[in-house]
């Protein structure tokens, strides 16, 4: 009933060769290339680029761009590409992403306020 959904794709560096590859199939250690407008679809560190930045507002809910470098290199899935392009080098997928498991990294304010949410509702057996 429902027309299908077009798969999205990526380019990636793997074991030399460039490959264009559906995001269900980016491995950890691909270099994946990102150009402008380009949603992440894993967690990884900047390699190199041209002035690229970063929209991280669906994790933080700040809407300025961040610009990416080798003294910042953290890039997160679900976030975009604001502006210019970059080779990052995959370092976690699907449920390993900070999307996921936010890990040790700096929570998103959202996840805070669900997390206050969620402490208590436990003592009403929610």
């Amino acid at each position: 009933p429902y027309p299908a959904r077009a798969e999205s794709t990526v380019v990636v560096t793997r074991a030399g060769a460039t490959l264009d590859i559906s995001v269900k199939e980016v491995v950890v250690g691909d270099i994946l290339s990102i150009d402008y407008g380009q949603k992440i679809p894993c967690d990884g560190l900047y390699v190199e680029g041209s002035s690229f930045e970063s929209n991280e507002s669906s994790l933080t809910g700040e809407p300025d761009n961040l610009p990416k470098s080798k003294g910042c290199p953290y890039m997160f899935d679900g976030t975009t590409c604001g502006r210019g392009n970059c080779k990052m080098l995959v370092c976690a997928v699907g449920w390993n992403t900070r999307t996921f498991y936010p890990g040790v990294w700096i929570p998103a304010p959202l996840r805070v306020h669900m997390a206050i949410l969620r402490q208590s509702l436990v003592p009403f057996g929610c």
